[in-house]
């Protein structure tokens, strides 16, 4: 838009300024590079590096440095930021650079869900369904969670509370309803709603 070059490694130096002067986006973003590395070519957000052979990752903007890590995330999610909430959340779940607490895991995550984030809705959602991370089973709990992820967009929430009631968990069977909840997840972009709403009208011709 403004024809600027890009360069990543001054991008990165004003980043660190934004997050001093208490951006909560700058934080998360730094802490989550911080927690792996990264280098100028790399996409943060790829799950594994994207630069295979050693020289085709460009500079490197930072060390893997779980302290300054942990310091941005903490910075980004006591200012609110839900992603940074999630990403500390798993850290903790998993022990990812640091010991796992599900004690600190949960409270990042409830953090998350109060603010109304649908990942964190799911999320808790399948907690309750599997009985997992320390909590019961309670199909009721699950299905209420995942309803209201799915009414804050969250495709594959709604997907697997229409799979809910069309199975008869956490409430009576009712087809109808099911169907209506795969219809709106389909809406939604998921491909498993999507083919659950072609079956049952196939079946209802």
């Amino acid at each position: 838009l403004y024809n600027v070059p890009k360069d990543r490694v001054k991008g990165f130096g004003y980043l660190r300024r934004e997050a001093e002067l208490g951006d909560i986006s700058a934080c998360y973003f730094l802490g989550s590079s911080y927690h792996k590395g990264l280098f100028e070519n790399d996409n943060p957000n790829a799950p594994v590096p994207t630069t295979s052979k050693p020289g085709e990752g460009g500079s490197k903007l930072c060390e893997k440095d779980i302290t300054k890590c942990l310091e941005y995330l903490e910075k980004a999610a006591s200012g609110g930021h839900t992603k940074a909430q999630l990403y500390l959340h798993q850290m903790y779940k998993t022990a990812d650079g640091v010991e796992k607490d599900l004690a600190k895991a949960k409270d990042y995550l409830i953090r998350a869900m109060r603010q109304g984030d649908p990942e964190a809705l799911f999320i808790r959602g399948n907690q309750f369904y599997a009985g997992e991370d320390g909590e019961p089973v309670d199909k009721a709990k699950a299905l209420k969670l995942f309803l209201d992820a799915g009414e804050r967009g969250s495709a594959d929430a709604m997907c697997s509370a229409g799979a809910m009631i069309y199975k008869g968990e956490g409430q009576e069977k009712d087809l109808k309803k099911a169907f209506e909840v795969y219809t709106n997840a389909a809406s939604l972009g998921s491909l498993a709603a999507v083919k659950n709403v072609v079956l049952n009208k196939n079946v209802n011709r």
